[in-house]
C-alpha cells in the first residue's frame, strides 16, 4: 500500500512539474499551519478539479463566504489533470491561482476522494479529515462558521 502511494505521489510531482504549477506538499502544509498557529488564524484548503463542474463553481461561492468569516483560502487542484484539460477548462483563470495537491497528509485525509474536498484549519491544526462534495452557499457558510470559529 505504501509503495503504491509513493509511486502515485511521484507521478503527481513529475506530471505537474512540467506544467509550471506550484506544488503544495507536506512542507507547504506545515508552513501554512505554522503561520496559522503563530497568527492564531483559521482558514480553508479547497481541493478542486475542472473535471467536476460543481467544484469550480463552488470555489467561486467559497471566496465571498470565507471573506465574511475572515478565513484564509488556499486553493489546490487535482494532480491528475492533463495539459489539454488545463488549457481548455472553463475555469482556466481559477486554475492559474491554484497549486497542485501533493501533500501526503491531505491525501491520507481524503484529498483525492472526490472533488471538491474542503479542509478547515484553526490555530495551526487541521480540523478532522477533508469534507468531500459540493454544498450550497448557506450550508457551506454554516459548516465553516461552526468549524473555523
Amino acid at each position: 500500500m505504501m509503495k503504491h502511494m509513493l509511486m502515485t505521489l511521484l507521478l503527481i510531482v513529475s506530471s505537474q512539474a512540467c506544467l509550471g504549477f506550484a506544488h503544495f506538499d507536506d512542507s507547504s502544509l506545515n508552513q501554512l499551519l505554522a503561520l496559522s498557529a503563530q497568527n492564531q488564524t483559521s482558514g480553508v484548503i479547497w481541493v478542486w478539479s475542472p473535471r467536476m463542474n460543481l467544484s469550480g463553481f463552488g470555489m467561486t461561492q467559497l471566496k465571498p463566504i470565507a471573506a465574511l468569516l475572515d478565513l484564509e483560502v488556499t486553493v489546490l487542484v487535482d494532480p491528475f489533470l492533463s495539459e489539454d484539460e488545463i488549457r481548455s477548462s472553463q475555469y482556466f483563470e481559477l486554475l492559474q491561482n491554484s497549486m497542485v495537491l501533493g501533500s501526503q497528509e491531505l491525501i491520507r485525509r481524503g484529498g483525492l476522494l472526490h472533488f471538491p474536498v474542503i479542509f478547515v484549519y484553526k490555530n495551526g491544526e487541521l480540523i478532522k479529515n477533508g469534507r468531500p462534495g459540493y454544498d450550497e452557499p448557506g450550508r457551506l457558510y454554516e459548516y465553516l462558521s461552526r468549524r473555523a470559529r
